[in-house]
């Protein structure tokens, strides 16, 4: 009986040493592209809030990706932008952000997207967490799908939901997963 224990820890230990010295060396992602993004890092974002307090959020929320550690170089425009942030009311609908964008075939912009608060929801919030929606629909229009996790340590800013990323981890900047993305796209 032990000749077949012994055995049997023998052929376990040379297969998952097999598996380990063949696994793949590429790290692990956990973001998602949406295949549509700027041809360059350099970008031009224009503010199209209707009031001072959504255009601080407007603001804030660039300046949250542009402290990040990736070659983004964001400047703020009145015309001639490759991204527009601006609110209005869509009523009481299932989203309190929402960015359009049109992609080509080759997966660049053809137009430049446009992030919208959907103030029907943002009145009622705090500036923060309007900034946290802004961050992520940001995110959006830099070429960001949204992605999510489980515990508050490692939520992106990309997370689907307000409640999570928000309410429950109190985000308002882009995490690791998220600046990892950007470097995918644009180097």
């Amino acid at each position: 009986m032990d000749r077949l224990r012994t055995t049997i820890a023998i052929t376990a230990m040379a297969i998952c040493t097999t598996l380990l010295a063949t696994a793949p060396n590429e790290p692990a992602s956990a973001y998602k592209l949406l295949n549509c993004k700027f041809p360059t890092s350099t970008l031009n974002w224009q503010d199209s809030m209707t009031t001072s307090g959504y255009s601080t959020v407007a603001r804030n929320s660039v300046a949250a990706w542009y402290a990040t550690k990736t070659p983004l170089v964001l400047t703020r425009v009145t015309s001639g932008a490759n991204f527009r942030l601006t609110n209005g009311n869509y009523g009481n609908t299932d989203f309190d952000g929402i960015t359009y964008r049109t992609c080509n075939s080759d997966g660049y912009n053809v137009k430049a997207p446009i992030s919208w608060l959907n103030t029907y929801h943002t009145d009622a919030y705090s500036v923060a967490k309007r900034q946290d929606v802004m961050v992520h629909e940001v995110g959006h229009a830099l070429g960001l799908d949204e992605f999510g996790a489980r515990s508050c340590t490692n939520v992106p800013i990309m997370q689907p939901d307000t409640p999570t990323r928000y309410d429950a981890c109190l985000l308002t900047t882009p995490r690791n997963d998220d600046v990892n993305g950007i470097h995918e796209m644009y180097g």
